[in-house]
């Protein structure tokens, strides 16, 4: 995934958004977002299918990150905004409930 996103970064940023409004494949700060998520699964599956479901979604995402894909900012947006705010929130407050 580094090995991704160090490519993404060298030759998106040079032809970065497509249009002014998308970026050409997914953006690495998705990878984060889709990464919280699957790790609220971990007690779910043992941890040896959790592993494979990790590197796949790891190497799933890497590929989004170098792909010929159109995806919209995320910022600029106040709706876009909201809705990452209450996604931290939820997931802050499913994370914080997980260690209790």
């Amino acid at each position: 995934m580094l090995a991704a996103s160090a490519i993404r970064l060298s030759y998106f940023s040079t032809f970065g958004l497509a249009g002014g409004t998308k970026y050409t494949g997914l953006a690495l700060d998705n990878n984060n977002i889709i990464l919280v998520f699957i790790f609220l699964f971990e007690g779910i599956f043992s941890e040896g299918i959790f592993s494979v479901i990790l590197y796949a979604s790891g190497l799933g995402l890497a590929a989004l990150n170098v792909s010929q894909i159109k995806t919209r900012k995320l910022s600029g947006n106040p709706i876009n905004v909201l809705i990452l705010a209450s996604y931290t929130l939820v997931m802050t407050v499913i994370y914080g409930w997980k260690l209790m």
